[in-house]
């Protein structure tokens, strides 16, 4: 990537963060940068241009990060562990500041969502790992799992539904993980579940 551009995107990340992309104007990029905001328009036609720019330094190399994960050889629990860090990264990136930007720019939030639809369309390459190496029950379906968990996702992981729940995204992050690694019940709980069933 040209240096110049590299610098745009670097001083525009820190401002988006803290003050989120829609009250940041190109002006402020140009000032903080000590150029005219002609040369930021050399390198991004408009400022939409520049804000995708930024999501998409924050968001591809985390996503092919977490091809490059289920690609690898590592076992179920060491690949969820590590895409977990590589998405505690994003978080760390995207502020709530940007996040709230997010909620009332649905056209960058599609393009982000695609992508991450993506990278999730392959969890089910994952739950097959796991149930190889012993860690997830051989009965359970992992396309199905790999749908469930897809559609939990993108209608829960948004921008609107982190700000209404008023946690930030990597709190959201660790209860989905909590929930879908070690289920809602505890350990009386399933007695009494697979108890009752056994016993009809």
């Amino acid at each position: 990537m040209n240096e110049t551009r590299q610098k745009i995107v670097d001083v525009a990340t820190r401002l988006f963060s803290l003050y989120g992309f829609l009250r940041t104007t190109v002006d402020e990029v140009a000032k903080n940068l000590r150029v005219s905001k002609k040369t930021i328009y050399q390198y991004f036609r408009s400022k939409d241009e520049l804000v995708e720019a930024v999501f998409d330094s924050i968001t591809d190399p985390a996503f092919a990060t977490i091809n490059e994960i289920i690609d690898s050889q590592l076992s179920f629990a060491e690949s969820i562990s590590a895409i977990f860090n590589v998405l505690q990264g994003v978080f760390l990136q995207v502020t709530p500041a940007m996040f709230y930007d997010l909620q009332n720019s649905p056209s960058l939030w599609e393009k982000i969502d695609a992508k991450r639809r993506r990278v999730i369309s392959r969890y089910g390459e994952l739950i097959e790992r796991g149930q190889k190496d012993g860690d997830i029950r051989t009965d359970i379906d992992s396309k199905f799992m790999s749908n469930f968990v897809a559609y939990l996702v993108r209608h829960l992981a948004t921008p609107q539904i982190i700000i209404e729940l008023g946690i930030n995204p990597a709190d959201m992050a660790n209860k989905f993980l909590s929930i879908f690694l070690t289920g809602i019940l505890t350990a009386k709980g399933r007695e009494k579940i697979v108890g009752d069933k056994d016993e009809n």
